[in-house]
């Protein structure tokens, strides 16, 4: 081949490879669902579990910080944390409950309540409008309590607050610093104290209103224990309203109603005889039980089964009525009402 052949070809051979080139160096068209002018959108990555991101999962749930603690059934209530002063899931035990009729007068002994003067309207001591808040009756979970906001988790004798009672309804809690609208409030609350021999309610903490609903109560309730005639009485106010009164049965000497600032925390029908028709709860302990029948010894104003005995010191703490006037109470008090118990 002549050496002029030979440069023909290698041109040609030239030519052709940087053709190849140049169509390489193109991007060629990609279908995407990008509008016109916009970056196509890329696939999704392949979702890979690596240890890095098991482990800080790990991390998180062994660190606590989602401590709300979700219930949906009804059935899958926390412990028995809120049962009453006189229990209504047993009555193995207590005297009275077995035999409801063991503290009914003997046959011709007349009733203490016959020697009673009759009740006379009373003016309405000091009160003010107590804020409270409800827990949402949807809300299943342990409340979160600190002290202060964004503060330090505060532990409770018997076990955390959660959003409802041992009966499954909402939880009650009465502002003492705070008001609507704001994300933190100060709250009473109805636990109790540590130190609950010598100061039967009053324990209070930081939470977060996002939950609860407001309410603002102005009824109010006096359970004196010994009036100007020394006899222990119980009377029922709308603001400076006197709604109604009556004499009640309190706590013996060994078992004493404590005196306290308290306030309704839940109300339910009575299921046993020796509580009468309704039971209405209040947030304060009693200071001589530790324990009342295998719960805990919450202070409660109750019915009785034994109205003719009115005025006598009997009961293990609680305070019982005549079933016409807690039917009237469990009817017009609502939660939150301020319950002060003097001497």
């Amino acid at each position: 081949m002549s050496s002029v052949a030979r440069c023909c070809l290698v041109l040609l051979a030239a030519v052709v490879l940087l053709a190849a080139s140049c169509s390489s160096s193109q991007e060629s068209p990609t279908l995407t669902s990008s509008p016109p002018g916009e970056s196509p959108v890329p696939a999704p990555p392949q979702a890979v579990a690596s240890p890095a991101t098991t482990a800080a999962v790990d991390d998180v749930a062994a660190s606590g910080e989602d401590d709300a603690i979700p219930i949906t059934d009804i059935a899958d209530l926390p412990p028995p944390i809120d049962l009453p002063a006189a229990p209504t899931t047993s009555t193995t035990g207590v005297p009275e409950f077995i035999d409801p009729d063991s503290t009914k007068l003997d046959p011709g002994e007349a009733p203490v309540s016959d020697s009673f003067p009759r009740i006379q309207e009373l003016a309405a001591p000091a009160w003010q409008s107590q804020r409270i808040l409800v827990a949402r009756a949807d809300w299943r979970e342990i409340v979160p309590v600190y002290d202060a906001p964004n503060g330090s988790a505060i532990s409770f004798k018997d076990g955390p607050l959660w959003s409802y009672t041992y009966r499954g309804n909402p939880i009650v809690v009465r502002v003492m610093q705070g008001s609507e609208g704001d994300e933190w409030v100060e709250a009473e609350l109805p636990m109790r104290p540590w130190d609950n021999f010598s100061r039967p309610n009053g324990v209070r903490g930081w939470l977060r209103t996002e939950n609860f609903e407001w309410r603002t109560v102005d009824h109010h309730i006096q359970i004196d224990l010994a009036d100007e005639n020394g006899n222990p009485r119980v009377d029922f106010w709308d603001g400076d309203t006197w709604i109604t009164g009556t004499y009640a049965i309190i706590g013996k000497a060994s078992t004493h109603t404590p005196v306290m600032d308290s306030f309704v925390v839940e109300k339910f029908p009575g299921d046993n005889p020796v509580l009468g028709n309704h039971v209405v709860m209040l947030s304060g302990f009693s200071t001589t039980h530790e324990l009342f029948n295998g719960g805990l010894p919450r202070i409660a104003l109750h019915g009785t089964h034994i109205p003719e005995r009115v005025g006598e010191r009997l009961s293990n703490g609680c305070i019982r009525i005549p079933n016409q006037w807690i039917d009237l109470i469990n009817q017009q008090a609502p939660l939150g009402t301020s319950v002060r118990i003097i001497a």
